[in-house]
């Protein structure tokens, strides 16, 4: 190989977030634009998933944190922290490696958050409220672009499973309601974490496309024991339980998502079981499960989690 077809080969496709100069930090829309945030499900740990493509994707770039200006249950005045990191493609590939879960996009898969209607930058604000209005977003594809060059990225996120690791569902009865039946334990688990709802869609007698729409709600310990009293037959789960729903194979998150789909990449998953460090103290710990390892947790019950409602 020459040494052009050998440059060809140490490239990196980008992204430009814009076709036309930038006007002092102001986006740029046709007449009657208005954004639409519809063709996206939000997430309470930081992402959105595409409704069509399945991907999910975080809202800040990389080196940027997400701030949800204190109102957790809405996210249209969001807003990114920080400075976006501006990094060669070698590097960004080693910052993606401490984020499990997390991988550069392929060009195909950037173009869909891309908007034809606004430039500078041509994405929704609304969803990416981070994005910088010029400049160039990386991917992972090694084509028309040195990878010497610095760039920022948004990342996808996805569900790491050991490779031999292949779902089994033979052990679940699904519902039309929204609710599985673990038949090793008989025990009856809704799918969607409190907060969420069931989508089938459309196709009731196929589970393996249902999603859960919405953001699953948190609750500090003492409010998601009294919320859970208040829906009928159901009930916090113990440790042992949540445990029985842990694939050990897989993280971000350490659960089959086809049968709990939409399950946050990390977070806690609360359990009815309170805590002493010691056999006189008080329990101001409650007993947790990891969504992102599935390990057990000890958390003060100011600490908020998810809650994964189940009933006999």
């Amino acid at each position: 190989m020459n040494k052009y077809g050998m440059l060809a080969a140490l490239i990196s496709i980008v992204v430009f977030l814009q076709l036309l100069p930038s006007v002092r930090n102001k986006q740029h829309c046709d007449p009657g634009y208005q954004a639409d945030t519809t063709a996206y499900y939000f997430n309470a740990d930081g992402t959105v998933r595409h409704r069509t493509t399945g991907l999910v994707w975080e809202r800040c770039l990389v080196g940027q944190t997400l701030n949800n200006a204190g109102t957790a249950d809405t996210f249209i005045d969001d807003y990114c922290e920080g400075k976006p990191s501006k990094l060669s493609w070698f590097d960004m590939q080693e910052r993606m490696k401490r984020d499990p879960g997390a991988r550069l996009p392929s060009i195909t898969e950037l173009k869909t958050t891309m908007i034809a209607e606004c430039k500078t930058p041509a994405v929704n604000l609304t969803i990416f409220p981070g994005t910088p209005h010029k400049g160039l977003l990386m991917s992972a594809d090694e084509k028309t672009q040195n990878k010497d060059k610095k760039a920022r990225s948004l990342a996808a996120k996805e569900q790491t499973c050991e490779a031999s690791y292949t779902p089994e569902h033979k052990y679940y009865r699904f519902s039309t309601d929204g609710t599985v039946t673990d038949t090793r334990t008989g025990l009856t688990w809704q799918r969607c974490l409190v907060g969420q709802t069931h989508n089938d869609a459309g196709t009731p007698d196929n589970f393996t496309d249902d999603h859960c729409d919405g953001i699953p709600t948190e609750f500090d310990w003492d409010r998601g024991v009294n919320y859970s009293h208040y829906i009928q037959g159901y009930r916090l789960p113990t440790y042992l339980e949540l445990e029985t729903l842990v694939v050990t194979a897989c993280k971000t998150p350490a659960i089959d998502l086809a049968v709990f789909p939409d399950s946050p990449f990390k977070g806690l998953q609360m359990t009815s079981e309170d805590y002493r460090y010691e056999k006189h103290d008080s329990a101001h710990y409650y007993i947790s499960s990891s969504l992102y390892s599935g390990t057990k947790q000890y958390m003060h019950k100011n600490i908020r989690g998810y809650l994964r409602l189940v009933k006999e």
